[in-house]
């Protein structure tokens, strides 16, 4: 056993060094009077490998002892387990991973570095003793933004980016190459390179890299291509292909897109014909190449018709899952970032001897998923500000919430004319402005609201106004409920979005709902329908809405399975007195990369405070005499929630605080919802002015403590009464 006890300075520096055998147990101590304390940590190896490992810890007046044991669970591996949640795997080179850490030293560790300790040797040969070079090929039509994700990853995790096409065109202009004027030969004569001119540039590029992983973008395109590089690797131990990152865009999107380059660019094949050609070339030549991988289960989709930032978001998500943990991209804990990849953490700075020894910066580890949060728990830690009154600190003080419009009222209780005024309203709002959607503001519709008419009114708003329709991103939904006379039926689902595009006079929408699960319909055969409409480009995301959680988990790997669009929206009741997501839902949608849109912020207006007898029941409004309104009644209209609605209101009189701004503000800044994950909430409103008081709370920061504390105690009370799901 190595035992070791160290007496340092605050900001001290100490070094210890030990031989790992297998099963022996490793204990070492820290003792300080408070500051920062970086460690480092030498393993050397029976083969006389040294092994470092790198890390910083807080640690404040106190002995901190950390112990752990050392055991080999695969060739060339050592295994270290420390009883404070530090997990190392270490490997037979000099490069390490950290494959658990407490979210809490999470970003400390991204930022930590040492100097090297005497007798370590970091020489190519361990540089190239990881195991073999991980390949990802990148393929897709042109114009579906394989380059643009290529490069960010490639500056974000030093990842090598390689081109079929740029590595030809320099090696063309190089005058010292070899390769060079048989390149220029074969292109004056119109011919095609040879591919194993284009595998050994692809080759040499990887040789002269020392990447954790090699993005090689539109190779290979076609079946000589790909043949050419298994004839060129064959028996080649040192490369690894793990298959195909596939960047899937309805055809229409990217003509669109590339036309819209054209008018730049100055290609000359960012033309309407020659995207034709294009495109058909792709399908004949390229698609039969994804197959094949398919085939192997050796292909990724991505959707890639969404914001630049998703795309990037769910990558990172991806390449987590699928390569090695030493290459896959970090991911930063706390808002703007968690375990799925909603913001890649920027690669830790070290010095140039520990990224030769590493081949690649050292990664912040990915912290372990938050558990849901238990009913009643304090969603937030008081901050101590100077005021009198103390706040709780906002859980989105990095990235707000998104907010999305609701049109449910417009068409019904909201006219033409004010319906116009709130698109503009809601448009110019600073709430609104803080988080947009591709610099767009995003609007919730449905077929079934108002019986058609809210659709109606919304095109005949952009109509009127076309300068604000192209500021607004469309949601509409396909519905199962019996009352309005629709299924979730292949043929319902088609008719159900044609209807609704014919409404709002558009090609597309931009989000298309599954409103509810149909359960006298086969899912497989509505997601067949849904599939078909994407490829047709009728929709560019698709989203779920009041499914439960495993219907949800359900839906999403049938869609993945199948090659098929994925869901990456929910859409689902929460407020401060309906919380039953936190427990299940949340947390599979977070698990999927599925991002969260919450309806009902005031619970159908029980949380403004209007309704305060459990007796008198309102003619009219959410709760009255209609089919929703008994629904709505039977959800809320219990003495649990009129006891929880005591305690709000208290807290709330006590601090000053309209209940309407209370019950946003907790949304917005101490609910489960995060802003660096893209979640958002629907504000909508029966009249201009309650729309102005909503986006005017939306707003406002967050709130003091003994009102956070009264919406978890109302939850506590409640909670019994409030069904699973919404519906």
């Amino acid at each position: 056993m190595s035992h070791t006890t160290v007496e340092v300075q605050a900001g001290a520096v100490h070094e210890v060094s030990l031989n790992a055998q297998a099963g022996e147990e490793i204990h070492w101590a820290f003792k300080t009077e408070g500051g920062d304390i970086a460690f480092c940590v030498l393993l050397e190896r029976p083969d006389g490998n040294l092994l470092t490992l790198v890390a910083k810890d807080r640690i404040s007046s106190e002995v901190k002892a950390v112990k752990g044991k050392a055991t080999t669970p695969e060739a060339g591996c050592i295994w270290l387990q420390f009883d404070n949640g530090y997990s190392w795997v270490t490997n037979k080179t000099l490069t390490f991973s950290i494959s658990h850490m407490p979210a809490s030293d999470a970003k400390a560790f991204a930022s930590s570095s040492s100097p090297p300790a005497d007798g370590v040797q970091a020489s190519d040969a361990a540089d190239k003793d990881g195991g073999p070079s991980k390949v990802l090929f990148v393929l897709g039509a042109p114009g579906s933004g394989k380059g643009t994700q290529c490069t960010k990853l490639a500056e974000a995790f030093q990842y090598c980016h390689l081109s079929a096409g740029d590595l030809l065109r320099a090696e063309r202009k190089n005058p010292d190459s070899k390769d060079g004027a048989l390149i220029e030969a074969y292109i004056k004569e119109g011919k095609i390179v040879p591919i194993e001119i284009t595998v050994k540039l692809l080759l040499s590029a990887m040789a002269a890299d020392t990447a954790p992983c090699y993005l090689i973008d539109g190779f290979p395109r076609n079946q000589d291509n790909l043949e050419g590089w298994i004839r060129e690797t064959s028996g080649r131990s040192d490369i690894e292909v793990l298959g195909v990152l596939f960047f899937d865009c309805p055809e229409q999107i990217i003509t669109e897109r590339i036309l819209e380059r054209g008018k730049s660019s100055g290609r000359s094949d960012d033309n309407a014909v020659a995207i034709k050609k294009r495109l058909a070339t792709f399908r004949n030549e390229t698609m039969p190449i994804v197959e094949y991988f398919e085939k192997r289960e050796q292909v990724w989709r991505i959707d890639t018709n969404r914001p630049i930032s998703d795309i990037f978001t769910n990558l990172c998500t991806l390449l987590n899952k699928i390569l090695p943990v030493s290459a896959a991209p970090a991911l930063e804990s706390g808002p703007g970032g968690n375990e799925n990849g909603a913001t890649a953490a920027a690669p830790a700075k070290v010095a140039s001897w520990q990224a030769k020894a590493t081949s690649t910066a050292v990664p912040a580890p990915a912290p372990a998923p938050a558990p849901a949060l238990a009913p009643g728990s304090p969603n937030g830690v008081g901050n101590g500000a100077a005021s009198a009154v103390v706040l709780e600190q906002s859980k989105n003080a990095g990235q707000p919430l998104r907010v999305i419009l609701g049109s449910m009222t417009m068409g019904g209780p909201v006219n033409r004319r004010d319906s116009a005024k709130m698109f503009q309203m809601f448009a110019e709002a600073p709430a609104v402005q803080k988080h947009l959607t591709a610099s767009k503001v995003e609007v919730d519709t449905a077929r079934m609201y108002q019986s058609g008419e809210t659709e109606v009114v919304i095109s005949d708003v952009f109509a009127k106004q076309p300068a604000l329709a192209d500021n607004f991103m469309v949601a509409t939904k396909a519905n199962p409920f019996p009352g309005a006379g629709e299924n979730l039926r292949p043929e319902s689902v088609k008719a159900q979005l044609e209807d609704s595009l014919r409404a709002l006079r558009l090609d597309s929408v931009d989000v298309f709902y599954l409103h509810a699960p149909d359960h006298s319909t086969k899912i497989e055969a509505t997601l067949e329908a849904v599939q078909a409409l994407y490829r047709a480009g009728k929709f560019r995301e698709l989203g779920l809405s009041n499914f439960s959680a495993w219907e949800t988990v359900q839906v999403y790997y049938i869609c993945k399975e199948r090659g098929y669009v994925l869901p990456t929206l929910y859409q689902g009741m929460y407020n401060g007195i309906t919380r039953a997501v936190e427990q299940e839902l949340l947390p599979a949608l977070r698990a999927l990369g599925i991002r969260f849109y919450a309806y009902n912020p005031l619970a159908g207006g029980f949380l403004t405070g209007k309704h305060r007898s459990l007796v008198q029941f309102p003619k009219d409004g959410r709760f009255g005499e209609t089919a929703w309104g008994i629904r709505y009644r039977d959800r809320f209209w219990k003495p649990e929630y009129f006891k929880a609605l005591d305690v709000i209101t208290a807290a709330c009189e006590e601090n000053d605080i309209a209940m309407t701004s209370a019950s946003i503000r907790w949304l917005m800044h101490h609910s489960a919802l995060r802003g660096g994950l893209n979640d958002g909430i629907i504000l909508g409103a029966s009249s201009l002015g309650h729309l102005e008081t909503n986006l005017a709370a939306a707003d406002e920061g967050p709130l003091p403590k003994a009102v956070v504390a009264a919406f978890n105690q109302a939850w506590e009370t409640c909670q019994p009464a409030c069904p699973a799901y919404a519906r």
